[in-house]
This record gives structure tokens, C-alpha cells and sequence, in this order.
């Protein structure tokens, strides 16, 4: 039986942009086979959140 390669992550929340760096770059050195696909279903993802976050902060100005 393979065994399977686990990462315990412990992140400083006052530098969120720095550890999901560090975070996505740890991932994409592990599977180099598959870096470009995880960073574009991270851009995707990245994408999918930015446009709800631009519609909610549209109807918090129209609430405004």
C-alpha cells in the first residue's frame, strides 16, 4: 500500500497573503506535472470569489 504524503499547515492569519503563497507554491512543488492546472483552478477559484465579492459590494452601496 502507497502511502500518502500529508502536510500539517500552521499560517500566521495577519499575513493571509503571504501564507496562501507560500501555501499554493508548496503544492505546485510537489506535483510538477500538474502545476499549471492547480493555478488555473486557483485563478478560477480566485475569479469565482472576486466577482462575488464585487457583486456584494455593489448592493452594499445601493443599501448605502
Amino acid at each position: 500500500m502507497r502511502s500518502a504524503l500529508k502536510y500539517e499547515i500552521t499560517a500566521d492569519p495577519s499575513k493571509p497573503v503571504e501564507e496562501i503563497s507560500e501555501f499554493i507554491s508548496l503544492m505546485i512543488q510537489t506535483h510538477p506535472d500538474k502545476q499549471i492546472e492547480i493555478l488555473q483552478k486557483v485563478d478560477e477559484n480566485i475569479g469565482i470569489a472576486l466577482a462575488s465579492y464585487s457583486v456584494k459590494r455593489s448592493q452594499l452601496k445601493i443599501l448605502i
